[in-house]
């Protein structure tokens, strides 16, 4: 449904946002994407 493909993309916005705060590795490991 329309209203679950919302709250999928909800839910990866909010872990891309909380995720650096639980684990500081993400963001101080750079250039490397795999």
């Amino acid at each position: 449904t329309i209203f679950y493909s919302a709250l999928v993309v909800f839910l990866n916005i909010l872990v891309d946002m909380i995720y650096p705060l639980i684990d500081p590795r993400v963001t101080t490991e750079e250039g490397t994407d795999e």
